[in-house]
């Protein structure tokens, strides 16, 4: 069994980034309609979302899987819009690179439905299909220690340690540890009698993420918009925010750790009174958090012996260390060319937006996020209602604590939508979307800090040969402390390095003789 050297007392645990793999795959399934929904005319739009149920680990193999929410909205045969639900199971799996360490963040997986498609069959038969990327995330400790011995694999003497001197340094690294929840709210949204609901959806908003003792703390609200029918027999759309407050359970997470968190609404209920008005709306939806934690490892960049041959072995470690934890707020607005003939009485119903996030740069200590939000806007137009679609850039940007490239980062953002609207002009569709994002980075970088030192006790150096010898001391030491320990006459190292021996050490090196 190794023996421990007497370089460190106390182990340091360095983190690094060990999993941040792609998995791509597709879902879907055909769907036939119940006969009392009215048979499809003309399919105006065609929705998706995936919901994590689980995920399984054996020895390396992950395994995964959840729900696909889809949401159909077409034209029935009454001429009326209709909106319907379809549900089914995804799975998936990956071979990870090696069995996850213990000491690091939980795996987390992060599944999103991308490019939905709908093909109608029959007249209440459609075929359902969606492309799945999920990403796998996971962080390693590695625990870091210097150790000394000698070449026959004994700890070195109290003696032998006094001819070592070592190049100190620091390492920066964040600690990232992932919680979950899952909770419901309730409440109204009042409008004019006799107005009919047809579909109803929901976006989490969190405001406001703080860190406790192995918890993490989320208030926010639920964005309730649900597409109606009114009296008049126009189109509407009813918006209200219903609050909610979660504590997560986040085993290691503490006080003034750095947080962010996120979520998603997995369904929504309605009930509507269409005599007074009145729609209950209950949602239920589904929380993560993140919390991270720096911290400065001390580390021996270099080492030597002022007596023996020695030789130094390295480690190579890629190390973790935080640039963003945040929560935060944008507004978009854009505009795009409308492809239908416009009429005279055409009306927008409804601004429907899909944010992705998909590249971050670095540049001036700032942190640049970048993608598109999708644009879907319903316009009804002579008796019917057709889709427009067209993309508004996203740029986020947020304070780095320094400056990394791109290929260097391990990033996550995620964009929920808060509030969308909208407005016609002649041929010009104009968009405004609120927006809540979720982001957070570490920078990667890669360190080789010595963790052993063996020396080499039947080859010693003859002190008559040694020129000079060259200390590098801890910032704080006092010389004559430095000047004690390596053997060395105090009044000759005041001499040469010109410095009064009961000064205090700035790190810099020292001329023992």
């Amino acid at each position: 069994m190794d023996k421990p050297g007497l370089l460190k007392k106390e182990e340091a645990i360095l983190y690094s980034s060990q999993y941040d793999l792609p998995v791509t795959g597709e879902g879907g399934g055909e769907y036939t309609m119940p006969d009392y929904y009215p048979e499809i005319r003309r399919l105006v739009s065609v929705s998706a979302k995936a919901l994590p149920d689980s995920k399984f680990l054996s020895g390396n193999l992950l395994e995964f899987g959840g729900t696909i929410a889809f949401s159909i909205l077409y034209i029935g045969d009454d001429g009326g819009l209709v909106c319907v639900p379809y549900a089914c199971e995804y799975s998936g799996n990956s071979q990870l690179p090696s069995e996850p360490q213990g000491g690091g963040a939980a795996i987390h997986v992060e599944t999103v439905a991308e490019a939905p498609q709908c093909r109608v069959l029959a007249p209440r038969t459609v075929s359902l299909k969606t492309r799945l990327r999920t990403r796998i995330m996971g962080d390693e400790a590695n625990v870091y220690t210097c150790r000394a011995i000698d070449t026959d694999g004994e700890r070195i003497g109290t003696e032998d340690e006094g001819t070592l001197e070592t190049l100190p340094g620091t390492l920066h690294t964040v600690k990232r540890g992932y919680a979950f929840a899952t909770g419901s709210v309730s409440g109204e949204l009042r409008e004019r009698a006799g107005t009919k609901p047809i579909s109803c959806d929901g976006t989490v908003n969190v405001t406001d993420a703080t860190a406790q003792k192995d918890a993490v703390h989320v208030k926010g609200e639920i964005c309730i918009h649900c597409l109606a029918l009114a009296p008049d027999g126009l189109y509407t759309v009813l918006r209200g925010c219903i609050p909610f407050e979660e504590v997560m359970p986040a085993e290691g997470a503490k006080e003034r750790d750095a947080v962010t968190a996120w979520g998603r609404v997995a369904s929504v209920s309605i009930q509507a009174d269409e005599e007074t008005g009145v729609i209950r709306a209950e949602a239920e939806y589904d929380l993560n958090g993140l919390w991270s934690r720096t911290a400065e490892v001390p580390v021996t960049q270099d080492i030597y012996s002022t007596e023996y041959d020695l030789e130094a072995k390295h480690s190579d470690y890629n190390v973790l260390s935080l640039l963003c934890c945040t929560n935060g707020a944008l507004s978009l607005n854009g505009s795009g060319q409308r492809q239908s003939k416009a009429g005279a009485n055409d009306y927008l119903i409804e601004i429907c937006a899909q944010p992705v996030v998909e590249k971050v740069e670095c540049a001036d200590h700032k942190l640049l996020f970048c993608g598109n939000c999708n644009i879907k806007a319903l316009i009804a137009s002579d008796g019917d209602v057709v889709s427009e679609e067209f993309v508004i850039p996203i740029k986020y940007e947020q304070r780095a604590q320094e400056d990394v490239a791109p290929q260097d980062i391990v990033w996550q953002a995620v964009c929920s939508v808060s509030d969308a609207s909208g407005r016609l002009e002649g041929d010009r569709i104009h968009a405004s979307v609120e927006l809540s994002i979720a982001a957070n980075a570490a920078k990667k970088t890669q360190h080789s800090p010595v963790t052993e030192a063996i020396i080499d006790k039947y080859a010693k150096h003859d002190a008559e040969d040694s020129c000079i010898r060259i200390c590098f001391p801890e910032a704080g030491q006092r010389v004559w402390e430095i000047a004690k320990r390596c053997g060395a006459d105090g009044a000759e190292v005041e001499r040469i390095n010109k410095i009064q021996r009961d000064a205090l050490c700035d790190g810099r090196p020292l001329i023992i003789k």
